[in-house]
């Protein structure tokens, strides 16, 4: 009769404490590209343009439309909705785990709106489109790095990251999955950014934060994560091999 293997006890060694470090500096840096992006003002990633656009919608409701804060403001949003995507997530699941998942929101939301603090005392970016653009490419290299870093720890990432971990179990394809995920955030951007601009400003469809440049930063984003997972596995599957 065989023994039951005893569950493996939670540690903190030198393997643990490389991860937390890589982890954070995961979220930092995804805090930090898309603050870049966003300053830019050429269009962001979908998820991003809709916390845009829910923080100008708390903005416009609640704070006489003084937008001096809202880069900062973004954050709160980020975390607002995604805290409402764990409830939501767990009524229909039940999985306790996303307890770490809001964990990452929080933290993730938090480095955003410590970045804003600082995007918010920028002066608008009067420059050319194409130094502009060089500027947004950055940014998405430099999300695109950070959300590699998050999930090459395989600690707890957001819902976004969650939900493309799960596609690319099925489709074993990190590209389809991050594209089939971005595609949501994008309808939602979309709404987002007609009850703001259209229905309480009064204006016409703007396409700034959401536009083109938003469908080129999807993809962008979901090429560089994909190159960076493809050339960390090149890297150490040459180590193991070498072993």
């Amino acid at each position: 009769m065989s023994e039951a293997k005893a569950p493996k006890k939670f540690r903190i060694d030198k393997t643990f404490i490389i991860k937390l470090i890589i982890y954070v500096l995961g979220i930092v840096l995804v805090g930090l590209g898309v603050q870049i992006i966003i300053y830019t003002n050429v269009g962001t990633a979908p998820i991003d343009a809709m916390n845009y656009y829910l923080a100008r919608i708390y903005l416009q409701l609640f704070n006489n439309n003084d937008f001096s804060t809202l880069k900062t403001t973004i954050g709160v949003a980020s975390l607002a909705f995604g805290t409402l995507t764990v409830v939501v997530l767990f009524l229909i699941t039940k999985n306790k785990a996303l307890i770490f998942t809001w964990f990452n929101i929080f933290i993730v939301s938090l480095v955003i709106s410590l970045w804003g603090l600082l995007f918010d005392t920028f002066a608008p970016l009067a420059t050319s489109f194409f130094i502009t653009a060089l500027i947004a490419l950055l940014g998405i290299i430099i999300v695109a790095f950070g959300v590699f870093l998050v999930l090459v720890t395989e600690f707890p990432a957001g819902p976004p990251e969650e939900i493309m971990r799960l596609i690319n179990k099925k489709a074993n394809n990190l590209l389809v999955a991050k594209l089939l995920t971005e595609t949501f955030y994008l309808v939602l951007a979309f709404i987002a950014m007609i009850i703001s601009i259209t229905i309480i400003d009064g204006n016409g469809l703007e396409f700034t934060q959401v536009g083109v440049f938003t469908l080129i930063t999807l993809v962008l984003t979901s090429l560089f994560v994909s190159l960076f997972d493809f050339l960390y596995r090149k890297i150490t599957t040459k180590k193991v091999v070498s072993a």
